[in-house]
């Protein structure tokens, strides 16, 4: 974010090391960050989401208004559906 709070781009693990691997010392975030952001509100369905990180496995940025409530990846989508297995399964020893 800026001094105004304004969501720039964002950064992966994988872009640090390959920057770091080819610049070392050299490497400045102005070479990786990735301004190509995609936006959601905060009401937008999960289903929805999903199937756009399975599409494009990109960050995508959750608004509400012009507020950054959050980041969701793949990964956490993954978890997600993870624990919800988790539950339903234990619902059903349970039951």
């Amino acid at each position: 974010t800026n001094n105004r709070h304004e969501f720039l781009g964002y950064i992966t693990d994988k872009d640090i090391v390959l920057s770091i691997k080819h610049k070392g010392t050299r490497a400045s975030y102005q070479d990786v960050i990735k301004k190509n952001i995609h936006t959601v509100s905060f009401d937008t369905p999960i289903p929805k989401i999903y199937k756009y990180l399975l599409a494009k496995d990109l960050p995508v940025v959750v608004l509400e208004g012009k507020k950054i409530r959050g980041i969701i990846t793949r990964r956490n989508i993954i978890e997600l559906l993870s624990a919800m297995d988790v539950s339903k399964a234990s619902e059903v020893n349970e039951g």
